[in-house]
């Protein structure tokens, strides 16, 4: 017979806090939608959220989706000529603050009531700072505004801040994104 090793209560509080500090460590992808058909023609614009200065990503992240599509064969069109706009919008909020759809939005009336995250809590080892980053990559039709594709990465932020951890976000949501194999 086998006998597991006795643990005294301290044991088992020391394992529930290792334990729940990895289990917040990885990024969540959520996305949606079939891609761009690139067949009607390969050219893309990007919108870096040019109304909302608080979600304007970093000028680097907005290259990084640009190179991205380039390397996939896509070409990016300046002006009307593009047939896929890229919108690209990041952000950098408390845990305690929760991510929720506009009113309007057509997802607003999903099952989970427009919550895209809901507030949470701080745990006993959270610290009161703790942070959550979001990247969000939407392709849609310029002329009809039909949602192509959408994908969303998100984070709990390290203690170096979501800096640190904005192109581990890019690389994973823009690996989601159905687009041929590279050149």
């Amino acid at each position: 017979m086998i006998s597991a090793p006795k643990c005294g209560p301290w044991g088992i509080l020391c394992l529930s806090f290792v334990l729940a500090g990895c289990a917040g460590a990885g990024i969540h992808l959520e996305s949606k939608g079939g891609g761009p058909d690139l067949a009607a023609g390969p050219t893309f614009a990007v919108d870096s959220a040019a109304g909302d200065p608080a979600a304007r990503p970093d000028p680097a992240l907005v290259a990084a989706v640009t190179h991205h599509l380039q390397d996939h064969g896509m070409v990016e069109a300046n002006g009307s000529g593009a047939r896929i706009l890229v919108e690209v919008t990041y952000t950098d909020r408390p845990v305690r603050v929760g991510d929720y759809i506009v009113a309007g939005d057509p997802r607003a009336a999903s099952q989970d009531g427009g919550w895209l995250t809901a507030p949470t809590r701080p745990g006993l080892w959270t610290s009161s700072h703790a942070r959550v980053c979001s990247l969000a990559v939407r392709l849609s039709v310029p002329a009809t505004a039909q949602e192509l594709y959408r994908v969303r990465a998100e984070i709990r932020a390290p203690r170096q801040g979501c800096g640190s951890v904005a192109e581990p976000l890019a690389n994973a949501a823009l690996r989601q994104i159905p687009l041929p194999a590279r050149r």
